[in-house]
């Protein structure tokens, strides 16, 4: 029985994800730029944890090939990585301002190929 829907259009499942990554990461994302632009405002792991929990559900909801369990397991690693250190560092806010600045200008510049079909 066909429904009309074309298969391009994404799950329901895909579709909150996405939603609940990119609220991950602007809400992750946002405390780091503060404290970056003013010392007196201090950030703790939270809203790094955030952020990479954004990435993992971005990337789960977006790629499909075998490639975006690299970067999940990157970003694994990573939230291991704070987790045990426990304090946050003005090179790990830097660190996180140049991954988000380089994920957007890719995400900027690249074109979706998609097939007609």
């Amino acid at each position: 029985m066909d429904t009309g829907q074309s298969r391009q259009e994404p799950d329901h499942i895909l579709a909150v994800e996405r939603i609940l990554g990119f609220v991950l990461l602007f809400v992750g994302f946002i405390p780091v730029l503060l404290s970056l632009s003013s010392p007196m405002f201090e950030v703790g792991i939270t809203p790094f944890l955030m952020f990479i929990a954004g990435i993992i559900f971005t990337v789960h909801s977006v790629f499909s090939h075998w490639s975006r369990w690299i970067v999940i397991g990157i970003a694994v690693f990573l939230d291991i990585a704070i987790l045990v250190n426990g304090e946050v560092v003005l090179w790990h806010k830097q660190i996180l301002f140049f991954i988000a600045a380089v994920g957007g200008i890719y995400a900027f510049v690249s074109t979706d190929k998609k097939e007609n079909r």
